[in-house]
């Protein structure tokens, strides 16, 4: 309140009488009211404190430079990839391991998220755009494919506009191996959407049955520590600290008897917007992980024996990743079982279940999941509102205090 210390001369001087050259006295409501605004947003003191405590925030905002330069000569190298109406990006942690993936199609482009080679001159390489989170490192490795869709969302605009592309579209290496093939001939023949438009794609038919994420997490409390909700607790801690939001944020992810399953994990194509405002989101709630559970903190075993069946099945390009392997069996919960078959994912988890919310509550979500269906995805659930803080300006507005507007 530093800059009100003269308010009380000022209001006695509206008793004097005024001289000539005075300027009239109803200006004082305005400039009162610009005071007031210029006190910190919450959304600002939310983005101060979590730039304060959290390593991954801070080296971040210092890597847009190279962020930038690095989208400039990925955009040029674009021009020589052909254009689509939708990008398909594909993440792959191993090039050892894409047989049968959805490469097959010559159309689509890939994201290196781990492993030491590029696959192809158009493919997107973390590697080139970031070191805080490059192909296995310390945060990469917790977050999985949770970077790429960070690093690949905050440049969708131009990449859009390289591959004269209106959507673009990302899925995993392992697409095929779960059964859920790419439809509409690598998304090229979908229907026109609108900007807050995600459709995503499962099995066929419907998939398995609907299942609302709140039956979700008690399901997966059953193979957490003495049984608890861990899953629950964590992101009704994150929705209650970042949006102040105190009722549980899994209950907007509903999925009615009869509707298809949620949009799990990342089988989505979405406009270059959209795409921002997941990048955005997802930055926020990787970076409130890292000041929630910092990894200063460390357990004080190593890695378990399964890491190396993980590296031969391609889930994880390295079997030796101690750091990770030592801050995941913290006594802290950062993943639905502490970790104790695998460090890989222990923040994608949380991740995955923040996106279902986002996805379900404030996108226009529609589903196909075949050829047949491509003509009209089946739209079955339309943005809630009045959610308060939880909202894609809030998080923008918290995102560009811990980056800047411009990174």
């Amino acid at each position: 309140m530093r800059t009100l210390g003269w308010l009380p001369l000022l209001l006695a001087s509206a008793h004097a009488q005024p001289s000539r050259a005075a300027p009239p006295m109803r200006w004082l409501p305005l400039l009162l009211l610009s005071s007031a605004d210029a006190q910190p947003s919450r959304a600002a003191n939310i983005a101060a404190d979590l730039l304060r405590r959290s390593p991954l925030a801070r080296a971040f905002a210092a890597e847009a430079p190279r962020r930038q330069a690095a989208l400039q000569n990925y955009v040029r190298q674009l021009a020589n990839c052909g254009q689509s109406d939708t990008s398909l990006f594909v993440v792959y942690h191993g090039v050892t391991h894409l047989n049968g993936s959805v490469f097959e199609d010559q159309r689509a482009r890939g994201v290196r998220v781990a492993g030491d080679v590029v696959r192809d001159a158009c493919d997107f390489d973390l590697g080139a755009f970031t070191e805080i989170l490059e192909p296995d490192s310390f945060y990469q490795t917790l977050m999985s494919e949770h970077a790429a869709l960070i690093l690949l969302g905050l440049a969708a605009k131009p990449i859009a506009a390289a591959t004269g592309s209106s959507r673009l579209g990302t899925c995993s290496w392992k697409a095929r191996l779960k059964g859920r093939p790419v439809p509409c001939d690598s998304l090229q023949n979908l229907p026109s959407s609108t900007p807050r438009s995600l459709i995503y794609w499962g099995p066929g038919g419907l998939g398995p049955p609907a299942t609302p994420l709140a039956e979700t997490q008690r399901w997966v409390a059953r193979k957490q520590v003495n049984g608890e909700d861990l899953m629950q607790r964590t992101l009704r801690r994150f929705f209650r600290e970042v949006f102040g939001y105190d009722a549980d944020p899994a209950l907007l992810a509903d999925a009615p008897p009869g509707t298809p399953p949620l949009p799990w994990s990342n089988y989505f194509v979405a406009s270059p917007d959209l795409w921002e405002e997941i990048a955005r989101f997802d930055l926020v709630a990787s970076v409130w992980l890292d000041a929630t559970y910092p990894p200063t903190t460390k357990g004080e075993e190593g890695c378990p024996a399964t890491y190396d069946a993980l590296r031969r099945k391609g889930v994880l390009a390295r079997a030796r990743v101690e750091p990770e392997c030592r801050y995941c069996r913290v006594p802290h919960w950062t993943n639905w079982n502490r970790c104790r078959v695998g460090c890989h994912r222990c923040w994608s988890y949380v991740l995955e279940q923040l996106n279902v919310i986002y996805f379900r509550a404030l996108t226009d979500l529609a589903y196909v999941h075949d050829d047949a269906a491509c003509a009209a995805p089946r739209r079955w659930a339309a943005p809630s509102s009045a959610l308060g803080d939880f909202s894609p300006s809030f998080v923008r507005e918290v995102y560009e205090g811990l980056v800047g507007g411009g990174a």
